[in-house]
C-alpha cells in the first residue's frame, strides 16, 4: 500500500509541479522597488506600472532594458513630480548607462553607491533640490557626462 501511495504523490507531484508558473522578479526589479520606498510622494502612473508581479521592470514606466539581458540600462523619471531621496540601492543597477531625475522633488545627497554605476554615460539631476557633492569617481567613468 505505501508503494502505490508514494507512486501517487509522485504522480500529483509532477502534474502540480509542470502546471505551475512562478515568475520572481529580476534582481534589477528589486532593486527598483526597494529604490521607490524611499520616496515620499510617488505619480500613479508609476506606482501602478511598477509591479512586483513582473518578472522584469522592462516594461515598466521610465524604465529601458536591453532586449536580451533585460538589464536596466536607463532610468527616466524626468517631469514626474516624485519627491524624496535617491537611495543607496541605485548603486546595483550595474549596467545602468542612463539616470534622468530632473524636474522632480529629489532632496539630501546622491549615495556614494552611485559610483558603482560604472557604465553611466549620462546624469541628468536638474531642479531638484539636491545637496552635497557628485561622488568624485564619477567623472571619472569613460564617456562620463553630467547634464
Amino acid at each position: 500500500m505505501k508503494f502505490y501511495s508514494f507512486i501517487f504523490l509522485r504522480f500529483l507531484c509532477s502534474v502540480v509541479c509542470t502546471h505551475t508558473e512562478v515568475y520572481s522578479l529580476s534582481f534589477d526589479g528589486v532593486t527598483l522597488l526597494s529604490l521607490q520606498e524611499h520616496w515620499d510622494s510617488v505619480p500613479p502612473s508609476i506606482s501602478t506600472s511598477w509591479n512586483h508581479s513582473d518578472s522584469t521592470p522592462c516594461s515598466w514606466v521610465g524604465i529601458g532594458c536591453d532586449k536580451n539581458s533585460h538589464n536596466v540600462l536607463s532610468l527616466n523619471l524626468s517631469g514626474y513630480g516624485i519627491s524624496g531621496q535617491i537611495g543607496p540601492e541605485i548603486g546595483h543597477l550595474k549596467r545602468l548607462q542612463t539616470l534622468d531625475l530632473s524636474s522632480n522633488s529629489f532632496f539630501g545627497s546622491l549615495p556614494q553607491e552611485l559610483s558603482n554605476c560604472s557604465l553611466l554615460e549620462s546624469l541628468t539631476l536638474d531642479y531638484n533640490t539636491l545637496s552635497g557633492e557628485i561622488p568624485r569617481n564619477l567623472a571619472e567613468f569613460k564617456d562620463f557626462k553630467l547634464v
